[in-house]
């Protein structure tokens, strides 16, 4: 027999709870600072509500909020994975192009060309020294650019976050 169980749309754990959301204080104390003594009945609002908690992360919502909630952290989770995917991508051919410099400023020509051949993906073919050494002289002038787009991919980063 199948079964559907309820998971955290945070963390995706199984180990929730649910009970009854209690008496609050806040809004007994703003209900009876505006209406007087029986403004205190305004903490027992909501009181007899399901609220249901994940006792992996304590994540904790409402059943009506439950298919919001999944949308929104899927979401949070694909761009994570877009943002960790493209963050390996980056870090791969970074150091590509260091070992091809590395190899480069050593004159070892071979090992360069093993490099620069992995960076740009190139088979198997003749490569000049003048490509090499104009894909060196390229890469030298693209670490003034790199600090900028390394700003500007770090602002999008915490903006993302942040939402």
């Amino acid at each position: 027999m199948s079964q559907d169980l309820i998971k955290c749309p945070k963390c995706g754990s199984s180990q929730i709870a649910a009970g009854k959301k209690g008496f609050s204080g806040k809004k007994a104390v703003v209900g009876g600072l505006l209406t007087g003594g029986i403004g205190i009945l305004a903490g027992t609002l909501g009181s007899n509500k399901v609220k249901i908690t994940c006792m992996a992360c304590g994540n904790n919502w409402f059943p009506s909020q439950y298919q919001s909630q999944t949308v929104k952290y899927e979401h949070r989770r694909v761009q994570q994975e877009e943002i960790d995917k493209a963050t390996q991508q980056a870090v791969i051919r970074s150091a590509q192009k260091a070992a091809f410099k590395d190899a480069w400023k050593r004159n070892a020509f071979d090992s360069a060309e093993k490099h620069y051949r992995a960076y740009f993906g190139v088979p198997d073919a003749n490569l000049t020294r003048e490509q090499m050494e104009k894909a060196y002289k390229d890469f030298q002038s693209e670490r003034r650019v790199s600090i900028g787009l390394v700003i500007v991919v770090l602002a999008i980063i915490i903006y993302l976050i942040a939402r």
